[in-house]
């Protein structure tokens, strides 16, 4: 009997006549708002140059994009005058919820096994490649710098110590068509969360990309096969037949803090998907599942730490209490060793001063999160923290005193910001005052506003809100907030009162939703609307002059960043679909805030809790029984809201009781 050869790797040529169409394309977008960026970097020891061609990271949720490779360098060859893709990285890949296409519900309607879970080891990405002479590339993900310099130095090392030369990988990448992807892991030249030191520091092999347009990978045990051959670690792999089955995996592991008794960042799972349910043309995809804690926390604790040793004020978003004891210590820690200030700055000691920190509290990372010192939403502004510290000049003093807590308006300490992310039509004002219908919460319009003399709207706006926390925890900043200049005026004008801010983003831009469909249904509810809106008269207005205001927004409108000012200061986003019925959005909102608020949402409402709630919210849109059953059919309920008053006027509605509890268990 005849045994069946293992699968060969794929494999396909470059086409010049397609990479040189993918230059001109990104040469073409090089250098507007959402474009591309070329950086020419000169190879060390040789005479190439390298272009990187890099995208800001909400880019990637746009469908026009000619490539989505995250790390990428072209070569110019000038015998031939054609250019070749030099090194590729994975195309960008999300994080549970951070998309539409990365929700539990979509996964499992648009995704085949095997889903194989690989660990995320906490490191930078190098991307090694060669060339036909024996050249072999070592870069970021973004540059060839330091840190393509050391994972030079690692590629090196492993070669030495298994008899070969640089130009034996260089002509197996070349002739392979393929970019290696690894995760430089050492904590004696930088420093990230998890620790990696001694047997445990290296290169970290996760991926072998082909050098196409196209996103074309290895399987996981075909880069296992050439780590062993090349001297590279392998990644940790787990393996699942059904999306229940790693959802399970993943969310255990998330709940212990750890995996086989290591704290780590994450998972990434690699499948198969389509692009929706019309079409069965299944291709290779990942998504990330990245633990919160006590991940999250040691990442604050480093950049808090950061921001006190430069004089400015820590940016701590939550787990408040504790942070603050992290960073008295952490002040008298650098007392005591005065080296470690600069050590710190260089990206090493931040273990072991974490690492002093818990064994001073005789606790694990994950023990601080389980038992509540850490709580997630035991949270405040740090008003002046760190500003009048002398962390920055040690020996001044042994004693960090800079943090002024907020006072909390309610016993948990806890007050929420809601802030939408919307365009007109979004249904962002039917869903907050669904909310205040259900949970009694404050809900301030900016179109309801008129400001004093002399007096700014967006003053005017904030000094609302803050007089909302007289009567609620929470408070629903309504307005578009559809760009980052509004967002940065929120958080300016609220900073001192000890909030805590969360996303409601209507995502606008993701290869699986096209602008035109957010459109074409956005129209659509403004005009059945009619005149119910307090600015725009659908109705009395001219169509063009509508739809010309309404394009203004979407032109205008700029996606959430969690990563860059000013939204890393949201502690977190909720992600919504502005072209689904405001009742499954409705939905989404309660369920995450049930999930990560349990203190202010005590229970689940039923469906028909949110239903009523929904119905109630409508009665200021309706102006007749045709738009009831218009607006009714559009929210997803069975039957028309019943009529009432137009405009939804009231900020808090002091004379309703919250949502009563639920008679049959919670």
């Amino acid at each position: 009997m005849t045994s069946l050869s293992p699968p060969k790797p794929p494999f396909a040529h470059q086409s010049p006549v397609e990479i040189n169409n993918l230059i001109q394309s990104l040469r073409s977008i090089e250098r507007t708002p959402n474009g591309s960026r070329r950086t020419a970097y000169h190879v060390p020891e040789t005479m190439y140059t390298l272009d990187c061609w890099k995208f800001n990271d909400n880019s990637f949720k746009r469908p026009t994009l000619p490539i989505y490779a995250r790390g990428l360098f072209t070569l110019y060859d000038s015998e031939n005058d054609s250019n070749r893709i030099a090194l590729r990285g994975y195309d960008k890949f999300f994080d549970i919820r951070e998309t539409y296409r990365t929700e539990w519900d979509w996964i499992t309607q648009n995704t085949q096994g095997p889903y194989e879970a690989t660990m995320k080891e906490n490191g930078c990405i190098i991307l090694i490649s060669g060339l036909q002479d024996g050249t072999l590339l070592v870069t970021s993900k973004h540059a060839i710098g330091d840190h393509a310099g050391r994972g030079r130095r690692w590629v090196d090392r492993q070669l030495e110590e298994l008899g070969k030369k640089r130009s034996d990988l260089a002509l197996a990448l070349y002739q392979a068509n393929a970019t290696a992807v690894a995760e430089l892991c050492d904590d004696t030249f930088e420093e990230h969360v998890i620790p990696y030191e001694g047997d445990s520091a290296g290169l970290y092999l996760h991926g072998i990309n082909l050098n196409l347009r196209e996103f074309v990978t290895y399987s996981v045990d075909e880069v296992a096969e050439f780590a062993d051959k090349w001297g590279f670690k392998k990644i940790t792999l787990e393996r699942f037949d059904t999306v229940s089955d790693v959802k399970k995996f993943l969310e255990t592991v998330g709940e212990k803090g750890n995996y086989k008794g290591k704290e780590i960042e994450g998972f990434v799972i690699r499948c198969k998907a389509r692009s929706g349910p019309d079409t069965e043309d299944w291709n290779t995809w990942f998504f990330k599942y990245k633990f919160e804690e006590p991940y999250l926390m040691y990442q604050q604790w480093r950049e808090a730490t950061r921001d006190m040793i430069q004089n400015r004020e820590p940016r701590i978003q939550k787990h408040f209490a504790i942070t603050r004891e992290y960073l008295q210590f952490a002040n008298q820690y650098f007392f005591q060793n005065p080296g470690a200030v600069q050590e710190f700055e260089k990206n090493r000691g931040i273990i072991r001063l974490r690492n002093a920190f818990l064994a001073h509290r005789a606790q694990k990372g994950n023990d601080t999160v389980q038992q509540g010192l850490g709580n997630a939403f035991n949270t405040g502004n740090t008003g002046n923290a760190g500003r009048n510290s002398n962390a920055a000049n040690p020996q001044n003093t042994p004693a960090f005193s800079g943090f002024n807590p907020p006072t909390p308006s309610t016993s948990t300490g806890t007050k929420l910001v809601l802030i939408p992310i919307a365009t007109i039509g979004c249904g962002k004002t039917t869903l907050a005052s669904a909310l205040v219908y259900l949970f009694n919460w404050g809900h301030i319009q900016n179109d309801n506003i008129t400001p004093r003399r002399g007096q700014s709207k967006a003053q005017a706006f904030c000094d609302q809100i803050s007089q909302a926390f007289r009567s609620s925890p929470v408070v629903i900043a309504d307005r578009n907030n559809h760009q980052k200049r509004e967002r940065q005026q929120l958080f300016q004008d609220l900073s001192n009162l000890g909030l805590t801010f969360i996303a409601l983003h209507w995502v606008h831009y993701h290869n699986a939703r096209p602008i035109n469909g957010i459109r074409n249904v956005t129209h659509k509810r403004v005009f059945e609307r009619g005149d119910g809106h307090q600015t725009i008269r659908a109705e009395t207005m001219e169509r063009h002059e509508v739809e010309g205001i309404m394009e203004g927004f979407l032109r205008r409108f700029q996606p959430v960043n969690m990563r860059s000012e000013p939204d890393n200061k949201f502690a977190f986003e909720i992600c919504l679909d502005p072209r689904v019925e405001t009742r499954r959005n409705l939905e989404t909102v309660v369920k995450v805030l049930r999930q990560k608020c349990p203190m202010l949402v005590t229970r689940m409402p039923t469906g028909d809790e949110m239903d009523e709630a929904l119905r109630e919210a409508l009665k200021g849109y309706t102006a007749d029984t045709a738009k009831e059953t218009a607006l009714a059919k559009e929210m997803g309920l069975k039957s028309p809201p019943p009529t009432g008053p137009k405009g939804i006027q009231n900020n808090y509605n002091r004379n309703r009781n919250p949502m009563p509890p639920n008679r049959n268990g919670p």
